[in-house]
């Protein structure tokens, strides 16, 4: 064998070898990447029972909602009805202090309309009785008493 075929040989050896070494490598990678997709796999499965579990979640506070929407219209509506319970006793009340008050009033003017009368009667009697003063000391002489 001539050195040239030798060197070519050896060159065929040391590539199957390499090739060897490389497959050796490559199979452990292999195996390392299988091992990291088992890996993601079950973190993939724990992420699906994770969105199950919010999905249940959310399933839940929407009817927490509806309920909680469902009693604010309850609150709502006696809120409401209770306000118009409020109103009709305020005007009640209120119609009836009124009427007291207007009928009181009307007692109150009554009375200061006849009080009004006598005194336009009773300024026309003093006025005359004033008069007969002066001219009955105007008939006896006497001064006036202002």
């Amino acid at each position: 064998m001539t050195n040239n075929e030798f060197s070519k040989l050896l060159d065929k050896k040391l590539a199957v070898v390499a090739t060897k070494k490389d497959l050796g490598i490559v199979k452990k990678d292999l195996n390392l990447v299988k091992k990291d997709i088992n890996v993601l796999k079950e973190d993939v499965g724990g992420l699906k029972k994770g969105v199950n579990i919010l999905k249940e979640d959310i399933g839940g506070l929407k009817k927490d909602v509806g309920a909680v929407r469902s009693d604010v219209q309850k609150v709502e509506f006696q809120l409401k009805l209770t306000e118009q319970r409020f109103e009709q006793k305020l005007e009640d009340t209120f119609s009836k202090y009124t009427k007291e008050m207007l009928d009181k009033f009307d007692q109150v003017i009554g009375e200061l309309q006849m009080i009004r009368e006598e005194n336009v009667f009773q300024q026309a009697q003093f006025e005359r009785l004033v008069e007969r003063v002066e001219r009955l000391e105007q008939h006896a002489g006497l001064q006036p008493l202002l």
